[in-house]
């Protein structure tokens, strides 16, 4: 009878952390072509996969590779109605800083890389971009 418990909870709390551990797929059309950290990215559609712990992002166009990353938690003080990718612009080169969902305060900045850290001392103004991201069909 132990036995049979046992797997019975194991098997729950198997359920339960696939269930927590399931991503949300968006998809965003970028219109320029940007950095994610030091990696330069086309401009062009993305799909968009945030998984607890673990960021990706790939071109839709059927490329081979994906750029994924470990990202930092955020939160603002007003929660957006659209989900978006927010990009800074130091000079010429946009780079992906943050991913915020609909509805929450709360969202994910991807670090800043050498290149970026370099260029935002160099450049005095600093322009801001959002995309919106829309749920991916399944």
């Amino acid at each position: 009878m132990k036995k049979y418990m046992f797997s019975a909870l194991f098997a729950a709390a198997l359920m339960v952390s696939s269930g927590y551990a399931q991503s949300n797929d968006a998809r965003a059309t970028v219109p320029f072509s940007f950095r994610v950290g030091d990696a330069v990215m086309p401009a062009g559609t993305y799909t968009i996969r945030d998984a607890p712990g673990m960021f990706t992002i790939r071109e839709v166009n059927g490329k081979p590779g994906a750029f994924s990353l470990s990202i930092n938690s955020a939160t603002r003080a007003k929660a957006t109605e659209t989900p978006t990718l927010t990009f800074k612009r130091y000079g010429e080169e946009y780079y992906l800083t943050s991913v915020w969902p609909a509805a929450s305060r709360d969202g994910r900045t991807i670090p800043v890389g050498k290149r970026a850290k370099a260029l935002a001392q160099e450049h005095q103004r600093v322009e801001t971009a959002e995309i919106p991201i829309e749920r991916a069909s399944r």
